[in-house]
């Protein structure tokens, strides 16, 4: 009965931990303008942890409290919840030699060919006998990937 009764209290204390969090979120929405709510509570929990254990505070409310009234308080709170940025390029050897190797790898590869609807040129539009030409074309590519002849739609075969 005691380890339910300890449970219990286990329990009630994390759901009051949860309540102060949503709290502390909702005032660095409103007060300051930085939105946390939707972010990974876990992380975010954890995060709070460890502001909470650097100042030596025992709960979120004390530390609610810190960013509402003292200076200075409420920007330690958003720099260790902030996201720290990708530093992808920050290396720039990195940068060149993956510039590098990636060129040379990807330079026999063929370049994609995208087909427009429509085409504009110089104002107007090159639909009417271009576009027979494009559907003649595309018919052509269309029998040569099937293992077909090569036949023109239009044509005499």
């Amino acid at each position: 009965m005691a380890a339910l009764t300890a449970f219990a209290a286990f329990a009630a204390s994390l759901a009051v931990e949860e309540l102060e969090i949503d709290l502390l979120l909702e005032a660095l929405s409103q007060r300051h303008g930085f939105d946390f709510r939707d972010y990974d509570r876990q992380v975010v929990r954890k995060k709070l942890l460890a502001v909470m254990a650097a100042r030596e505070l025992k709960t979120v409310s004390a530390l609610q409290e810190r960013v509402l009234h003292e200076p200075g308080a409420a920007s330690n709170v958003l720099r260790a919840l902030c996201v720290a940025p990708a530093a992808l390029f920050d290396n720039p050897d990195w940068a060149r030699q993956a510039r590098e190797v990636l060129g040379a790898a990807l330079r026999p590869v063929a370049v994609p060919r995208v087909w427009l609807d429509r085409v504009r040129r110089r104002g107007r539009s090159l639909d009417a006998g271009n576009r027979a030409a494009r559907g003649r074309t595309a018919c052509a590519h269309r029998d040569l990937r099937h293992g077909g002849q090569r036949r023109v739609a239009g044509r005499g075969a």
